[in-house]
C-alpha cells in the first residue's frame, strides 16, 4: 500500500507576540512548555500537504502563535502541529477548527422558534453547494442557537472576499469590514438592488453572511448600491473574538476542514 506523504514545516516559524492578557514576560521564561496539537481531516480530499502546512502556519501566525513544525500524514488524515507554548494549544485548535469558508446568501425566511423543530437544518459540513438553498442557524455569544434562516443560493462565494479587517463603524461599534474582489462586485450590486427592493428572491431585504455552514450575521440592505464593494458586519462575539475572526477571514479558508483530536506534551 502506498504510504501517505508527510511533510515537516522546517524554517516556517513565526514570532510569538504575547500581550499582558495572555501572559507576562516571566511566564514566557518559566511557564511555556512545548506541546503538540493533533487534528484530523478527511484523507479522501487529497489536499496537498505543503498547501495545508502553509495555511496552518499562516493562520496561527496571523495572531502571533509560534509554530515549531507541522507533520501531515496524508494516509491517516492527521496533522500534528508543534507549538512552543502549551497555553496556546486550545486557542490554536479553535482557530484551526474554523475552516473559514464564507458566503453571502439572500434570506428567504426567518424561521420562528415554534417552526424550527419541524425544519431540517442543513448540517454545517454539508453546506458545500453554493447554488443550492439551505437552512442554517445563527448562534449567540454563548454558542446557543438563537435564530434559524432559510437562505437562497449564494451570490458571493468563498473566493470573492479580497480583504477583511476589524474596524469600528461611525457609531463606534466594533465589527468586521469585508471588501469584495472586483470580479464579484457586479453580482453583489445586483443582489443589493434586489434585496433593497425586497423582490421575491430576497423578500425580507436581508443578506446573510455565512461561515462554515452557520450564519455569522444577517444585516438589512439599507441602500441599493455599494460603490466600494465593502460590507460591515457585527458578529455576536466579544472584541477579541472579532479580531480573531477578522484574521481568519483575511488569511482565507483552510484547504480542508480540520477537527481537533488531541493535545499532548511534546515528546510525551
Amino acid at each position: 500500500m502506498r504510504r501517505g506523504r508527510r511533510i515537516r514545516a522546517a524554517g516556517l516559524a513565526v514570532a510569538l507576540v504575547l500581550t499582558g492578557a495572555a501572559c507576562g514576560d516571566d511566564d514566557v521564561a518559566t511557564g511555556a512548555r512545548p506541546t503538540e496539537l493533533t487534528l484530523a481531516y478527511d484523507p479522501l480530499t487529497g489536499v496537498e500537504p505543503a498547501a495545508l502546512t502553509t495555511a496552518i502556519v499562516d493562520r496561527l501566525g496571523s495572531i502571533g502563535i509560534l509554530v515549531e513544525g507541522v507533520d501531515v500524514d496524508g494516509e491517516a488524515g492527521t496533522v500534528t502541529v508543534g507549538l512552543e507554548d502549551d497555553r496556546l494549544a486550545a486557542l490554536s485548535g479553535e482557530l484551526l477548527a474554523q475552516q473559514g469558508v464564507i458566503r453571502i446568501r439572500p434570506v428567504l425566511a426567518v424561521i420562528t422558534p415554534d417552526e424550527a423543530p419541524a425544519v431540517a437544518v442543513t448540517p454545517a459540513d454539508e453546506d458545500t453547494a453554493p447554488a443550492q438553498p439551505v437552512v442554517l442557524v445563527h448562534r449567540d455569544r454563548e454558542g446557543a442557537v438563537d435564530q434559524t434562516y432559510q437562505l437562497g443560493p449564494a451570490i458571493v462565494d468563498v473566493d470573492a472576499i479580497a480583504t477583511a479587517s476589524a474596524e469600528e463603524d461611525a457609531a463606534g461599534t466594533l465589527g468586521i469590514r469585508l471588501v469584495l474582489e472586483e470580479a464579484a462586485l457586479p453580482g453583489f450590486e445586483d443582489a443589493a438592488t434586489i434585496c433593497f427592493g425586497k423582490a421575491t428572491t430576497c423578500p425580507l431585504g436581508l443578506l446573510a453572511v455565512t461561515i462554515d455552514g452557520e450564519v455569522l450575521a444577517a444585516p438589512e440592505v439599507a441602500q441599493p448600491s455599494f460603490d466600494d464593494g465593502a460590507i460591515f458586519i457585527t458578529p455576536q462575539l466579544d472584541d477579541a473574538g472579532i479580531h480573531r475572526l477578522a484574521n481568519v477571514l483575511a488569511q482565507g479558508p483552510l484547504p480542508v476542514a480540520l477537527v481537533p483530536a488531541a493535545i499532548r506534551s511534546a515528546g510525551g
